[in-house]
């Protein structure tokens, strides 16, 4: 069935390449941000991370995405419209709310057809550049700069595509991408391992190095709040067992975890079993991701705090990625 599935992917991958299958040209610069394995490697952090420092060159970024978890149907869903954010879950995608609540001056949308919302964002909300979130698979979409993260203890997964690994394509489409980027490289050895993996394949390809990096806790309304020292922990995400990790490195005694599908919406009914374990426990709060929190609408109804633990991308060195962007912006001047 890999087999299979790699060679349809292959044959797409050929057909994009010699042009017999169109691609929509975007009238800003575009900015991909994908990795060639299924479940989380840090790309809502990154897109975070280049919002932030877009706007800090005082562009109009717009963050695009498919929008996978939320209820909205319309051809395009506008999260925030660039001055603050308009729509919530359950009918805005998480990863999407989680995005505009970061940066509501950036335009925040989702949208099937990924060309119908670079259209939007340009003509109709004015932003001057495009980061598109998941999409080194999406070749519908031409872009400018293709950045792939990857894990930096298996960057590849098994090795094995879909559905007997993780890859969602084969390894050798690697080549196409502009920057490569190890997420989780605390260690240096298993970088070291991963960057020489990458380089057998991709060997004109740059590798950066980043690890997620916590950033204090956060309530519902997006303010700092203490850290629990006792939590149970729940999540809907990809990778509970990296969330687990990061609650221990930030000192919290994780009494118990609680994993969800990823894109998960808790019903009340849910949380407060949760809640209502977690006193039993001895819990002093319920601990999750900034991508729980934000799907839930009344915390204050439960009877435990509920505090996310925030997660954000710290660079060894970023210098690489901001001339790489500066250049492909002065292109468009």
């Amino acid at each position: 069935m890999g087999a299979l599935y790699g060679a349809v992917m292959q044959g797409r991958n050929v057909a994009y390449d010699r042009r017999w299958l169109t691609r929509y040209r975007c009238p800003a610069p575009v900015i991909s941000v994908g990795n060639l394995t299924s479940g989380g490697v840090g790309k809502t952090p990154l897109c975070a991370w280049l919002a932030d420092w877009l706007l800090a060159q005082g562009r109009r970024p717009a963050l695009i995405s498919r929008g996978h978890g939320g209820l909205c149907r319309e051809s395009v869903c506008v999260i925030s419209d660039g001055e603050q954010m308009v729509m919530r879950p359950p009918e805005a995608a998480d990863e999407a709310a989680l995005l505009a609540r970061h940066a509501p001056r950036a335009v925040t949308l989702t949208a099937p057809k990924r060309a119908l919302a670079m259209a939007f964002a340009v003509e109709e909300l004015g932003a001057d550049v495009v980061v598109l979130d998941d999409a080194f698979q999406h070749r519908a979409a031409q872009r400018d700069l293709d950045i792939v993260l990857m894990d930096a203890r298996q960057p590849f997964g098994n090795g094995r595509i879909l559905p007997g690994g993780v890859l969602r394509e084969p390894v050798s489409g690697l080549r196409r991408a502009h920057l490569g980027i190890l997420t989780r490289a605390d260690d240096a050895a298993a970088g070291d391992r991963a960057a020489q993996n990458i380089a057998d394949i991709a060997p004109e390809l740059p590798v950066l190095r980043a690890r997620h990096q916590a950033d204090g806790w956060r309530n519902a309304q997006g303010a700092r709040v203490s850290a629990p020292q006792r939590a149970a922990a729940f999540c809907a995400i990809a990778r509970p067992d990296s969330f687990q990790r990061s609650l221990q490195q930030a000192g919290v005694d994780v009494l118990s975890l609680n994993a969800f599908p990823d894109h998960h919406i808790f019903t009340q009914e849910e949380l407060m079993e949760l809640a209502q374990r977690a006193q039993a426990q001895g819990a002093e709060a319920l601990a999750c991701t900034q991508k729980d929190l934000i799907k839930i609408a009344h915390p204050e109804r439960l009877p435990l705090p509920v505090k996310a633990l925030a997660i954000g991308m710290a660079f060894a060195d970023a210098a690489p990625l901001e001339r790489m962007i500066s250049e492909l912006l002065t292109q468009w001047a």
